[in-house]
């Protein structure tokens, strides 16, 4: 964080090599190539997939825990729309 008394606070993070954030998710099982690490918009089901690979490791959520439920679809479709 990075503050100067006419500004809005800052944020500075570590920039990555690809090689180290490849080493990282290899580490932790993600199997991701370079080509999908620089062109993640190419490859949007790989970027999608790692996503939820990180969300399962780093937070317990798995890609079903963001689907709605029954529940949820029922009163989707059953409210009036104005």
């Amino acid at each position: 964080l990075t503050t100067n008394s006419s500004a809005p606070p800052s944020y500075i993070f570590p920039l990555l090599k690809h090689s180290d954030i490849l080493q990282c998710m290899s580490e932790l099982g993600i199997e991701l190539t370079k080509a999908e690490l620089a062109e993640p918009h190419r490859h949007k089901e790989t970027t999608k997939k790692v996503f939820f690979q990180l969300l399962d490791i780093c937070c317990g959520l798995t890609e079903e825990d963001f689907q709605p439920s029954p529940a949820m679809l029922e009163t989707a479709t059953s409210c009036p729309f104005p």
